[in-house]
């Protein structure tokens, strides 16, 4: 979330103004492969890093996640079926665009400013110094993550204490879908209904049942077979299925390969959540 909206702020570091100098698609490619750099370029990226690193209170940002359909169309359907173990990763993940605020710190208003009228770094000049009221010290950025702002701790509610501070603590159990270790050797059984279908078991039984689609683990072609595509050995049929799947690429100059690949593990995440057609 960070890094985009630096990218966003920054118009993707399209034009700079750098102690006087423009900066045009900047590339901070001051070191090499080799592991030197040049002195001169290292000193005007390091400008950069530090204008966006402490120009605005990263600590306290925030977002608000909006739906799924806010995103590509042909992204919708693999944001609306992402799973994580972690509810806010998930949530993440299934997003289709978000609200992003992100706090400027009092000392830095004016130079935030500057730079949104004119793309002029640090008001064109030199980054604040040790005696500079705007100077942020090692210390205080280490300090970030663990206050509210700036030199002002969190504390604990009590008498005289402003606000943010902290009113209580608890415990929260988060769901999991890890496996918890059992005392014996004796392994689980699961119900087998939505969202727990046995994949391998009800394709083999509609292979047995058939008499094709033996090779659907290794063969889109049986897989499709199985699952009720019409001419599955035809490569038009196949990127025609991908298409109106939700496939993410262009299914009409792709690499069948890609398409195949894509196809392979759509169908086999719906027969895992809805069982065979």
């Amino acid at each position: 979330m960070k890094r985009a909206a630096i990218k966003y702020l920054s118009d993707d570091m399209g034009t700079l103004i750098v102690d006087g100098t423009v900066r045009t698609n900047e590339l901070f490619d001051a070191a090499d492969d080799t592991g030197d750099f040049d002195i001169e370029e290292a000193r005007i990226e390091g400008m950069i890093v530090q204008f966006f690193e402490q120009a605005f209170e990263w600590h306290n940002m925030a977002w608000l996640l909006y739906p799924y359909f806010w995103a590509k169309h042909s992204r919708q359907h693999m944001k609306l079926l992402a799973e994580d173990p972690d509810p806010k990763m998930r949530d993440f993940l299934s997003a289709g665009a978000a609200r992003v605020v992100v706090p400027v710190p009092e000392v830095y208003e004016d130079a935030v400013l500057n730079f949104f009228e004119t793309n002029e770094i640090w008001n064109g000049g030199e980054p604040p110094m040790v005696d500079d009221p705007e100077f942020i010290s090692i210390a205080e950025e280490l300090k970030q993550g663990r206050t509210n702002s700036f030199n002002s701790p969190i504390y604990y509610e009590g008498a005289g204490t402003p606000p943010p501070y902290i009113v209580d603590e608890w415990e929260v159990k988060l769901p999991t879908s890890l496996v918890k270790l059992q005392s014996d050797d004796t392994l689980p059984t699961f119900p087998v209904g939505l969202f727990e279908t046995d994949t391998a078991r009800l394709l083999d039984q509609r292979t047995q049942s058939t008499g094709t689609g033996a090779n659907w683990r290794n063969s889109i072609v049986d897989l499709l077979m199985l699952y009720g595509v019409a001419t599955p050995e035809d490569e038009a049929a196949r990127r025609a299925f991908a298409n109106s799947s939700g496939y993410p690429g262009d299914h009409e100059t792709d690499a069948i390969a890609s398409v195949d690949g894509w196809t392979y593990f759509y169908v086999l995440g719906q027969i895992d959540l809805n069982g065979l057609p």
